[in-house]
């Protein structure tokens, strides 16, 4: 359940960052600090989603 809501928020990032950085809004030397924030904070949602699916399936 929580993985599907990710995913999709993943998905939606990735495609909202392509558009911002073809349509030249950001350029190349914020766009890596961009991916980093972007890969920091997907892992934790990940994370926490797993442990929020685990609590779940226990009950």
């Amino acid at each position: 359940m929580f993985k599907k809501i990710i995913s999709i928020v993943v998905a939606i990032t990735i495609m909202v960052y392509f558009y911002l950085s073809s349509s030249g809004k950001i350029n190349p030397e914020q766009s890596t600090s961009f991916i980093n924030y972007a890969a920091i904070g997907f892992t934790a949602l990940t994370l926490i989603a797993h442990v929020i699916d685990k609590k779940i399936s226990k009950k």
